[in-house]
């Protein structure tokens, strides 16, 4: 091999490794959040009716802990859990924990609120508040499933509202995001 090429060639090589590479665009939920922890999933996400979700969807659909979170976690079991049981006749009402404060500013009342039979505390319904407006109310720091999800408690005049808005399923982000 000629002098010029020894040389010449490992040059050539080095440039073209060092030569910019179109940078592709991560993917949704590939871009780092601040937290100096590793992800512990890089999951594809997946709608309500288990159809894949990609960032360039028009229009781009919430994405379902049901359907995503359910592929590995048992959704059900979970659904049991304390946070998540509250108006489920069927859960034990458990020891008194933190009700939901519902306050009048017009009469300056407040009220302890709870789906469960706690001493002390009244049901939304007491009040006339449906499911809807419980969640309308707390939904901001409501964790989802329960009442979110519990289609016997729902209000027949309120049928229209729950096909667009939909269930309020379990917020699996809440606690591991």
């Amino acid at each position: 091999m000629p002098r010029v090429l020894k040389i010449a060639l490992p040059i050539l090589l080095s440039a073209l490794a060092a030569w910019p590479v179109a940078a592709q665009e991560p993917l949704l939920g590939d871009r780092p959040d601040g937290s100096r922890a590793l992800a512990a999933h890089r999951i594809k996400l997946f709608d309500e009716d288990s159809a894949r979700i990609f960032p360039d969807d028009p229009p781009l659909l919430p994405f379902s802990t049901r359907q995503t979170c359910g592929q590995c976690h048992d959704y059900t079991r979970i659904r049991g859990g304390w946070h998540f049981s509250a108006g489920d006749s069927a859960a034990a009402p458990g020891r008194p924990g933190e009700p939901w404060i519902l306050a009048d500013t017009h009469t300056g009342t407040q009220a302890p609120l709870a789906y469960r039979d706690w001493p002390g505390a009244f049901s939304p319904a007491d009040f006339g508040l449906t499911v809807l407006d419980f969640l309308t109310r707390f939904g901001r720091q409501f964790p989802g499933g329960g009442v979110g999800e519990n289609d016997s408690l729902k209000a027949a005049d309120n049928t229209l509202r729950w096909w667009v808005s939909g269930n309020l399923e379990i917020n699996c982000l809440g606690c591991h995001d």
